[in-house]
C-alpha cells in the first residue's frame, strides 16, 4: 500500500468530493485489506466499542509503552480509524457535501474538511508504518512531530474568542487539541452529577480542590457494593481511562492518533447529551443515580480525604467532621462570600 499516496488530500471541492467518494467506494476497504495482510490475520475481531477503547487508550504512563508493544494495539487502532472514518464521512455526508456551494475564495468548510481528512489519513499511514518498524524491522517512511507547539493552543484560544474565521485568528484547524475539551467535559459532568466540586476544612477555614481520582475511586467502591445504584451510558472505568489519557496530553502536549478524539466524541455522546427515556430526552438523562448513592459517594470521598481523627486516631469522617464537601449548588454562595462560617 502506498501510504504517501493514500494520505494526500487536495482542498478543492472537486478533489475533496473525489477523495471522499474514493474512500467510500474502495479506499477504506483497500486500507482494511492492507491492514489485515500486514497484521497477518484473516479478519478483524468483533470487539465492542468498550473493548476498543480499552485497547487503544492508555490510562497510565506505563500503559503507553506496554500498549505500543502489543499487536492488538495496532489492530484496534486500525479498526477504530476505519469505523470513525466510515461513520464521519458516510454516504449521507457525501450527498450533503456534493450539494454544498463553496465561496469562490478561501472557503472555510472546504479548509476544515481538507485539514481534518489530511490529519486522519496521515495518522492512518503512520499507524501501519509504525507497526512495520516495530514488528517487521522496516525503515520509518512517514512521521509527524510528536509534540504539539504551545502556539497551537494560543491559536485555538483566539478562535474560541473571535471564531475560526475572523481578523483576529488564523483559520488553521487543530484536531489534536480536542483532548483538552474531552478532559474538561468529563470532569464537569461527573462533578455535577454527584455534587462534588471541592472541600471545606472547618478547622483551618480553607477550601481545597478535590482530585478526580478520589471521585473515580469512590464510584468504583460504590459500584462494587451495589452495581445497580448508579447507571452510566458507558463503563465508569473507561471514563476514568479516557480522563487519565487526556491528562497526559494536558501535561505533556504529546500528540495521539486523531481518530481517538473523534471516537471518544461518539463514545461519550450518551453521557454528555443524554439518552432517550420513553418519549422524552434530556441532557440530564446521561447518568441515573439515587439520592442514597450520592450520599454514599460523599461518605466515601470524605473517608478518603478527612484528616486523622483525634478521637479514634484514624482517617474517620464520621467522628471527626472537620472536612465537608462543597456541592455544585453551593458554588454561588462560595463565590459571593469571602468568608463562610460553617461552625
Amino acid at each position: 500500500m502506498n501510504l504517501h499516496e493514500f494520505s494526500q488530500v487536495s482542498p478543492t471541492k472537486k478533489d475533496l468530493t473525489a477523495k471522499f467518494k474514493y474512500l467510500l467506494d474502495e479506499g477504506l476497504q483497500y486500507y482494511e485489506e492492507s491492514s489485515l495482510a500486514l497484521f497477518d490475520i484473516k479478519k478483524f475481531n468483533k470487539w465492542s466499542d468498550d473493548t476498543i477503547i480499552e485497547k487503544i487508550i492508555p490510562r497510565s504512563i506505563k500503559e503507553i509503552t506496554a500498549h505500543k508493544e502489543k499487536k492488538d494495539y495496532y489492530v484496534a487502532n486500525a479498526m477504530c480509524f476505519l469505523k470513525t472514518a466510515r461513520q464521519t464521512f458516510s454516504e449521507d455526508f457525501l450527498n450533503k457535501f456534493r450539494k454544498y456551494r463553496p465561496r469562490k475564495n478561501d472557503d472555510l468548510l472546504l479548509n476544515n474538511y481538507s485539514e481534518l481528512l489530511s490529519h486522519l489519513l496521515l495518522d492512518a499511514s503512520i499507524l501501519l508504518n509504525s507497526y512495520e518498524v516495530l514488528f517487521l524491522k522496516k525503515d520509518e517512511t512517514i512521521s509527524k512531530n510528536p509534540v504539539i507547539h504551545p502556539f497551537q493552543f494560543y491559536n485555538v484560544l483566539k478562535q474560541s474568542i473571535f471564531g475560526q474565521y475572523s481578523f483576529h485568528s488564523y483559520t488553521d484547524l487543530e484536531p489534536d487539541l480536542p483532548m483538552a475539551i474531552i478532559r474538561q467535559m468529563i470532569e464537569l459532568r461527573i462533578r455535577n452529577a454527584f455534587g462534588v466540586v471541592m472541600t471545606y476544612n472547618r478547622r483551618t477555614q480553607t477550601y481545597s480542590p478535590l482530585s478526580m481520582g478520589v471521585i473515580f475511586d469512590a464510584l468504583d467502591i460504590q459500584l462494587k457494593k451495589d452495581k445497580d445504584s448508579i447507571s452510566f451510558p458507558v463503563p465508569p472505568y473507561n471514563l476514568s481511562r479516557i480522563y487519565s489519557w487526556t491528562n497526559f496530553f494536558i501535561h505533556s502536549g504529546l500528540r495521539d492518533y486523531v481518530w481517538k478524539s473523534i471516537a471518544s466524541m461518539y463514545y461519550l455522546r450518551g453521557l454528555m447529551v443524554g439518552e432517550k427515556v420513553g418519549t422524552t430526552s434530556s441532557v440530564n438523562y446521561g447518568i441515573k443515580v439515587s439520592d442514597g448513592a450520592i450520599e454514599a459517594i460523599h461518605e466515601l470521598v470524605l473517608d478518603s480525604i478527612a484528616p486523622t481523627c483525634r478521637i479514634c486516631n484514624q482517617r474517620c469522617a464520621k467522628c471527626h467532621s472537620e472536612v465537608e464537601i462543597i456541592r455544585t449548588g453551593d458554588l454561588d454562595v462560595f463565590l459571593s462570600s469571602q468568608k463562610m462560617n460553617h461552625s
